[in-house]
């Protein structure tokens, strides 16, 4: 006889809490400034931007380079919060490839994108990595296949930073 009980879905009640609390994190930071008319600070933009490297929360993070220039935050610490809360995410979104089931990832982003994610970094491995990463394509995706597939997670990493360094550097000396 079967219990008419439902098992928990740890990894769904995982990513449940962390997104709920980058969401509140984003609302007391950026939201608030926003919404009371002050500059923005260099919280709410390592908020946003450590939100949007999460593959499960798709935000375009590029433009907060201009925003935040635009409003006189100096190049360096933009550019140096930038790196360290994107690389944070993506071991993140690498950790959580590694660890949870594939079954409960399939789930979260889909049977077809999974498949796509998985086939890239096994084909083109380091290139896709570093691409994904220098345009504003689908970075935390890419870095939770890694996860999945057992790639190094230094190499992963690094190849990532490069990405990001060459991606920023350049959006910054544009704007």
């Amino acid at each position: 006889m079967k219990s008419g009980k439902k098992k928990i879905h740890w990894p769904r009640v995982f990513l449940l809490i962390v997104f709920l609390s980058i969401i509140i994190a984003i609302s007391f930071t950026f939201g608030k400034s926003v919404l009371e008319g002050k500059k923005p600070t260099l919280l709410s933009f390592a908020s946003i931007n450590l939100a949007g490297y999460l593959f499960f929360i798709t935000l375009p993070v590029e433009v907060l380079i201009p925003y935040y220039l635009f409003h006189n935050f100096n190049p360096f610490l933009v550019f140096t919060i930038a790196m360290v809360t994107a690389l944070i995410s993506q071991s993140i979104d690498y950790g959580i490839g590694h660890i949870f089931p594939k079954d409960y990832i399939k789930e979260m982003i889909g049977e077809k994108r999974y498949k796509n994610s998985v086939k890239k970094v096994k084909k083109h491995g380091d290139k896709v990595i570093f691409i994904f990463n220098l345009f504003p394509l689908s970075s935390p995706i890419i870095m939770l296949a890694a996860g999945i597939m057992g790639y190094k997670y230094k190499k992963a990493i690094l190849i990532s930073g490069l990405g990001l360094t060459i991606k920023y550097l350049f959006l910054i000396l544009v704007f």
